[in-house]
Parts: structure tokens; sequence; C-alpha cells
């Protein structure tokens, strides 16, 4: 099973079929983990999601071919994340 299979258990698809405005990829933008994400991918098989919440932002890349391979790159980096997280707090 990979990152992907379960994730309507920890994201919600907010829109999806979107283009940028400025380049026209096509976009998704999403709420995985509490963290509202945005993923872009573009034609060169390069993903770029972007994160935020209340306390953090960042963006990361990705060396993926199709929306669905960045969908599960982004939600497994951030359950990384938000594992990592939780180990340290409980330290």
């Amino acid at each position: 099973m990979n990152s992907i299979d379960r994730i309507d258990e920890y994201a919600e698809l907010i829109n999806s079929g979107l283009n940028d405005d400025g380049c026209g990829c096509p976009e998704e933008e999403w709420v995985m983990f509490d963290t509202y994400v945005t993923i872009h991918l573009e034609p060169d098989n390069c993903g770029h999601a972007f994160y935020e919440t209340e306390e953090w932002e960042s963006e990361e890349v990705f060396d993926v071919k199709t929306m669905l391979e960045l969908r599960a790159a982004t939600a497994a980096r951030l359950a990384e994340i938000y594992s990592t997280a939780y180990q340290e707090s409980a330290q």
C-alpha cells in the first residue's frame, strides 16, 4: 500500500482541474494533515508542493511525471514531517 491508497483518511481535495494563472500548468489544492497544500505540475516532470499552516510555510520540488505521483509524494513527505515532529515532541 502506498501513501495515496488511503488519502481520504487524512486529506481533503479542495479544488482540482485548476490551471495556474501565470503559466497554465495543472494545479490542485488540498488540505493534508491539517496543512493547506497547493501542488503544481510542470511540463518537465517537475512537481512543486507549497505547504502552508498557521505556524510555517514551505515549498518542495519532486521528480514526478503525473499529478497522481505528485499527490503521493506530497502526502508521503507531509506524513514524514508530522511523524518526525510527533516523535520529537514525545521526547
